[in-house]
């Protein structure tokens, strides 16, 4: 059992790393929680999230969810259960983020 596991992890990761049209069926992409300000509850709900899950992780960013939500761009669920947050910068007029820490039951 444990062999056939080891052989199919193997043949899986040739297999991404030669077509990436199979990496990204197999590991798709990231999921889009927060867009200029709005919380998307239907990405939420498909993620298996909970809106004060994604309060925690905004926190993790040393944001208040209920006040420093505007200087928010977007907030992203990665494939690894990072949350990145790319936040509107108000002295540069781009954008900088940062990606912290996996969500519990995201691995």
């Amino acid at each position: 059992m444990v062999l056939a596991l080891f052989c199919a992890n193997g043949l899986i990761g040739r297999l991404t790393l030669h077509f990436p049209g199979v990496a990204r069926v197999l590991e798709g992409k990231p999921a889009l929680l927060i867009e200029d300000v709005r919380i998307i509850a239907k990405n939420l709900r498909r993620e298996v999230m909970t809106r004060s899950e994604l309060e925690r992780a905004i926190r993790k960013h040393d944001l208040d969810p209920e006040t420093d939500l505007p200087l928010i761009k977007r907030a992203l669920l990665e494939q690894d259960g990072t949350v990145t947050i790319l936040h509107k910068s108000e002295h540069s007029g781009g954008q900088h983020h940062k990606t912290i820490g996996k969500l519990p039951g995201k691995e």
